[in-house]
């Protein structure tokens, strides 16, 4: 039995801890735990520091006292983000009874979510849900199981999981919206973050919070509602939710983060203010929300981080980062990227062509949708230092080199080369890839196939291979006949071959809307103009040359009344013009010098205008020897 001293001091620490007064139920322990000699005593008070611990957010002293107390320890570990030590020490932790366990499991998860690692983390998640009854079935569990699913990219197994729980609640809700936007469904995305706000303000006016504190609980919603409307095109609206959101300062330190770097991504620019975007990135780089932000999150804050350095053009500062980011994530292309823009804003040209091609040779297998990337940069390289050779045959490798785009800037660069046989054999290539897509039920193949298809009628048009324009657009009409706009290229092709065809197709075309215009005068207007045109130029009367007939007759109407140049007043028609009349006064002939004009310090001008006089005029009149000597005077 305790003695009343001991009774004493426990019924003090209780009293502490009741109150939430942690400080002093610790510092109570403290004192008391040199002269506890009972050994059972001293390890019920070192596991009761070491929780104190954890709830006073002191994880480091935590550790200290957490020797015998496996989840206490594994817990603070998570706490100081030393996460690989968790997980190994979770893997040493005594299974002593089914709640232990399920507390263990429940901790895995969170050690799995915060590196990383989400699709384990959510069949944890699944494996607690299958074994839970009903009452530990909670809106937590469910919350956490959609979130982890929708960081593994599962979308339709979030959206699904949302539903399963009897409870509706706001976060449930916003976790549908973030699978939505992950499907790029944004309407439906729009409608759950609706709905959870709406849920939001309901339970906590329910629960009796202020306005201010649902305000401060609604921030994430209005956050990924201002991302939604910056993908949907609305910059301007999602730029003023950001800057409310930054405005009101919520207690949510990760919602404001992805604000500032959100609001720095749609502000960015070239001229844009370094020192305001270097606020906004504080915002994102601040110790509160480290260890909170997903991996992805923090990937593209980092980024933005690095490019406000080379903005800044603080290069060795950038370096730095990048090397604590290729530590951090080894797979990731930013760092390979990154690094090759700072090659290329020192002018270091072949090592940014260097390190991107480091990449693509290490990870070329490991990780392709990365490497495409990373091909794709260093195209816009080559093609920026004029090496196009270099950019095709790189675009040619890459995994999406039948995507229209690609499609586009290789047949771009081939016809530079006047490469047409390479140009028409990557428009087939494409087509006959998305006709394999289009059988295979891919939902995006046709749109893409018509593209393709379009853009190789034109070309073959440009080029005046009709036979292949026409063959083409009938395809592409059998996919959308009811596309006016290939109907036309259709029409116009074949106009060239049989005219009769190209008729007799025209008339699926929508009738020309005249509004106002007068055809019986317009058609006066012309056959005058050609009349007019006939009588200046020897031509025959076909439709271009009645058109552009047309055009002379009206630039001739205005033409403005050339006048004559009057005469002078004192003109005489019977005397001979002055031939000298448009040099000036004092070159010519008649002209009577003044005493002292032309003189120069050094006389060359002097010798140099007359000499030049001489032969303007065409004399072959020679200096006399008295001439020469008031020259020499002069000198």
């Amino acid at each position: 039995s305790l003695t009343m001293s001991s009774a004493e001091l426990f019924t003090t620490i209780q009293s502490h801890i009741d109150t939430e007064n942690y400080p002093q139920a610790i510092q109570a322990i403290l004192d008391a735990l040199p002269s506890i000699e009972d050994d059972k005593q001293k390890q019920f008070l070192t596991q009761s520091i070491s929780s104190l611990f954890l709830s006073n957010n002191q994880p480091s002293e935590a550790l200290k006292y957490s020797e015998n107390v496996p989840y206490n320890r594994i817990y603070a570990l998570y706490r100081l983000n030393r996460l690989q030590e968790a997980l190994d020490a979770l893997k040493d932790a005594p299974q002593s009874d089914p709640a232990h366990s399920r507390n263990l499991k429940l901790l895995k998860a969170q050690i799995l979510y915060r590196m990383g690692d989400y699709q384990e983390c959510a069949d944890v998640y699944k494996a607690l849900i299958d074994d839970a009854s009903k009452e530990d079935k909670t809106d937590e569990l469910y919350t956490n199981y959609s979130a982890a699913l929708f960081l593994s990219k599962k979308y339709d197994e979030c959206i699904d999981a949302t539903k399963q729980c009897e409870e509706n609640t706001y976060e449930l809700s916003y976790n549908a919206a973030c699978a939505a936007i992950g499907k790029n469904d944004f309407d439906m995305a729009q409608r759950y973050l609706d709905f959870a706000a709406k849920l939001c303000r309901e339970s906590l006016e329910e629960d009796g919070y202020t306005e201010d504190e649902i305000q401060d609980e609604l921030t994430s919603i209005l956050v990924q509602t201002a991302f939604v409307k910056q993908v949907t095109g609305n910059n301007e609206e999602a730029a003023n939710l950001y800057r409310q959101v930054i405005e009101q300062k919520p207690s949510d330190a990760v919602s404001l983060a992805v604000a500032g770097n959100n609001l720095v991504s749609l502000e960015y620019a070239d001229d844009s203010n370094v020192v305001d975007i270097e606020k906004k990135m504080k915002l994102a780089t601040t110790q509160k929300v480290e260890g909170k932000l997903t991996t992805w999150q923090q990937r593209g804050i980092n980024l933005n981080q690095t490019l406000l350095l080379i903005k800044k053009k603080k290069f060795d500062e950038c370096r730095a980062l990048l090397e604590k980011l290729q530590k951090q994530y080894p797979e990731s292309d930013v760092p390979s990227i990154v690094s090759a823009a700072i090659n290329f804003k020192e002018r270091n040209y072949d090592d940014a062509i260097a390190s991107l091609q480091n990449f693509i040779n290490q990870n070329y297998k490991k990780d392709p949708e990365s490497t495409m990337r990373v091909q794709l940069s260093l195209a816009q390289l080559y093609i920026s230092r004029g090496h196009f050779e270099e950019a095709a045959a790189l675009l040619e490798k890459t995994d999406v080199r039948n995507c229209a785009g690609v499609v586009g800037a290789l047949v771009a660069l081939y016809q530079r080369a006047k490469r047409t046989e390479d140009c028409t054999r990557v428009l087939n290539e494409s087509i006959k890839y998305w006709k394999d897509q289009k059988d295979r039920g891919n939902e995006k193949a046709e749109q893409n196939l018509t593209a393709l298809l379009n853009a190789s009628a034109e070309f073959n048009i440009g080029n005046g291979h009709m036979d292949e324009a026409i063959q083409t657009y009938k395809s592409i009409i059998e996919l959308d006949p009811e596309n006016k706009k290939y109907m036309a290229g259709f029409v116009h092709a074949l106009a060239g071959f049989d005219l009769d065809k190209a008729e007799q197709y025209s008339t699926q075309l929508p009738e020309l809307r005249t509004g106002d215009i007068d055809v019986a005068k317009l058609e006066k207007e012309s056959v005058r103009g050609l009349s007019d045109a006939t009588a200046t130029v020897n031509t025959t009367t076909t439709a271009t040359n009645a058109r552009n007939a047309a055009d002379t007759t009206v630039r001739k109407n205005k033409r403005r009344r050339k006048r004559k140049n009057p005469l002078p007043k004192n003109y005489n028609p019977d005397k001979q013009p002055d031939p000298e009349r448009w040099l000036p006064k004092k070159e010519r002939s008649a002209y009577k010098k003044i005493h002292g004009e032309g003189r120069s310090h050094q006389g060359s001008a002097s010798i140099e205008r007359s000499t030049t006089l001489q032969a303007r005029k065409g004399q072959k009149k020679l200096l006399k020897p008295s001439d020469i000597g008031k020259l020499r005077k002069r000198v």
